[in-house]
């Protein structure tokens, strides 16, 4: 199963908090949207153990989450479903 780092910066001075999944899509070759990825906190890749967990990114650090992917067929997705 692919995989892919999601990296954010804290551009601030002071301690930036998340505690969030990130939003991931399928895009046509034409840029559009054509199906939006489940968010889980488990899957092939591991996972949290704990659930979403709050972190704190200091000044100018940052921070990385994972996203999973099966590759699917995009003429049996409608746009806004979410592949199985």
């Amino acid at each position: 199963m692919p995989a892919s780092d999601r990296l954010r910066r804290n551009r601030y001075r002071g301690d930036l908090h998340l505690a969030w999944l990130p939003r991931v899509d399928a895009m046509s070759s034409a840029g559009r949207v054509i199906a939006h990825a489940t968010r889980t906190v488990s899957g092939s890749a591991g996972g949290a153990s704990h659930g979403v967990q709050t972190i704190s990114i200091p000044p100018y650090g940052f921070a990385s989450a994972v996203a999973e992917w099966k590759n699917f067929n995009p003429a049996t997705v409608t746009a806004g479903s979410q592949p199985e």
